[in-house]
């Protein structure tokens, strides 16, 4: 049950039991769009097949069964997922910021802890440990991923010829900028190692399921869960972007080095051709019907 930690405070004073009934109802809501509430309205067990969205995977056909995710609602997702799926779990790894390691102990996954909103040392060292763990996963295995809100900085790995301390400075210019998530993380994608499907052709050959909780408008899936899913953006988008950023910044401030890097690499990366299923979670009309379920491809 979600708990308003300041109820105290907030109904010590004016109309009391007004203000108790309203934080009954707003706790209720929290509750039922909780990611774990999601994610158990989204995916189930059922004996060797785990259910997710209307589509069964056969567990006894995976060989290894990873999970791996960054964000803010990631942590809460994947300890339901690991309670879910008990030892069918071989190892996860979720970076998440500081403050929510340890307020989610699990027993499989490793839950690192990085800088967020800006991106610091542990949030390069958390975006390694996903490629590496990425690396390891072959076409009998099965990754699913949960990346939430708070992603592009906790799990953050510039190119190179780009510094952590370059990419950095981009996040701060962005997150002042005036701009829109969908305009900011048009930019962010194309300076990354991680971001813009990346980690997914670092997980091929190996099947995805993609399980996430959308804070962007219209749920743009490569906005909200890009490490995963194929960029439908281009680095031609990001220089105009930037150009017409509301920014008090003065152009000299425009961040040319991130973006003329970003031009030599490739500009839309595809995620893996296994990649299965992205399934958004919090609304009740997204759950998977288990009677309905039909064999993942």
């Amino acid at each position: 049950m979600a708990r308003i930690e300041n109820r105290a405070r907030l109904t010590d004073h004016g109309e009391r039991e007004l203000r108790a009934i309203v934080l009954d109802l707003a706790e209720v809501a929290l509750a039922a769009l909780s990611p774990s509430a999601g994610l158990r309205r989204s995916v189930a067990v059922h004996g060797l097949d785990l259910v997710a969205g209307g589509r069964s995977y056969d567990l006894s056909a995976v060989r290894r069964l990873v999970v791996l995710g960054a964000g803010k609602a990631s942590a809460e997702v994947a300890v339901a997922l690991e309670e879910m799926l008990g030892p069918r779990l071989d190892a996860g790894i979720v970076v998440v910021p500081h403050d929510h390691s340890a307020r989610r102990p699990a027993r499989q996954l490793r839950m690192l802890p990085a800088e967020h909103p800006v991106p610091g040392p542990a949030s390069v060292t958390g975006a390694r440990a996903l490629l590496a763990q990425a690396a390891e996963l072959g076409e009998q295995d099965l990754a699913i991923c949960v990346f939430t809100g708070g992603s592009s900085a906790l799990a953050s790995l510039p190119p190179p010829g780009i510094s952590p301390a370059d990419k950095a400075a981009l996040h701060r210019l962005l997150l002042t900028s005036g701009m829109s998530v969908v305009e900011i993380n048009t930019v962010r994608k194309h300076v990354s190692q991680v971001k813009g499907g990346r980690l997914a052709r670092a997980i091929a050959p190996a099947r995805i399921l993609n399980l996430t909780v959308s804070d962007v408008v219209g749920d743009p899936l490569d906005y909200i869960t890009d490490p995963t899913v194929q960029d439908t953006s281009s680095v031609a988008r990001t220089r105009p972007t930037v150009a017409a950023s509301p920014s008090s910044e003065p152009p000299r401030r425009t961040p040319a080095k991130p973006l003329a890097c970003a031009a030599r690499r490739t500009a839309s990366v595809p995620s893996s051709p296994r990649a299965s299923r992205t399934l958004p979670m919090s609304r009740p009309d997204r759950s998977g019907d288990s009677a309905a379920a039909q064999p993942a491809r």
